[in-house]
């Protein structure tokens, strides 16, 4: 798995398990948004891909358990779950059949874009009175984006956005259980399709264990930090990677 990496790859590959899991755990995001294009440039998006999404799915459940009590203030994202479980399947068969680099490519392009979008101090947000209309739209885009490239972090937020009774509690909760949902999907669908090989499957595994111990840190560590400069930082890594897998698949 690490044996054929050189010493710049195996860097890469251990700051982007350590900054995914410990952004996450601070911020609620950010986990494959910063490991998927690394681990891509490294090994291709449809490895990166199904191993991270194993990562996805442990610490969201483990988010979802820390913020368990607020589950009835979410009930209203249920049009958007729904949707999105359906457009799930599409991406997972998209990415089995579709051209790695054009895939890849794809990811870059949402990974760049989402750091111009937030270091220009701009957000895509969804009113609050167009939330009803626009469920099964955002739902179904990042059910796709999900099952492609396992990130649909940007239109999760975006939608949750215009939410403005929600608590911080449960803010967190419903993006970890959008996240965990589709997730869930992704992986079921990666199986039941043969993405997922036993190599793959465990290299997903392992390499969830270094993503969990520095979400914990994360979590420790959160009302300590400032959130600001973490979030920097995060964007710079994640821009970092974006460039990284663009300029090797064009």
């Amino acid at each position: 798995m690490f044996a054929d990496l050189n010493y710049l790859q195996l860097m890469i590959a251990i700051t982007a398990l350590f900054l995914g899991g410990f952004s996450k755990g601070v911020t609620g995001i950010g986990l494959p948004m910063i490991i998927t294009p690394s681990l891509a440039y490294i090994y291709g998006i449809q490895v990166a891909v199904p191993v991270v999404a194993i990562s996805t799915v442990t610490t969201n459940i483990l988010v979802i358990g820390k913020y368990r009590r607020v589950w009835r203030e979410v009930l209203l994202i249920w049009p958007m779950l729904i949707s999105g479980l359906a457009t799930t399947v599409l991406g997972v068969f998209a990415l089995r059949y579709s051209d790695p680099k054009i895939l890849a490519i794809t990811l870059a392009v949402m990974a760049i874009g989402y750091v111009i979008l937030n270091f220009s101090g701009n957000q895509i947000r969804i009113p609050s009175h167009r939330l009803k209309v626009f469920a099964p739209v955002m739902g179904g885009l990042a059910g796709f984006f999900q099952g492609t490239t396992g990130v649909c972090g940007p239109l999760v937020v975006a939608y949750l956005s215009g939410f403005k009774d929600f608590s911080r509690e449960a803010y967190f909760y419903a993006l970890s259980l959008v996240f965990l949902l589709f997730s869930m999907n992704q992986v079921s669908g990666y199986f039941v399709s043969g993405i997922y090989s036993s190599e793959i499957a465990w290299m997903g595994v392992l390499l969830s264990l270094p993503v969990i111990c520095s979400f914990y840190i994360g979590i420790r560590l959160q009302e300590r930090l400032d959130i600001e400069k973490v979030r920097f930082v995060t964007l710079l890594i994640i821009l970092t990677s974006g460039i990284n897998l663009l300029v090797a698949n064009v």
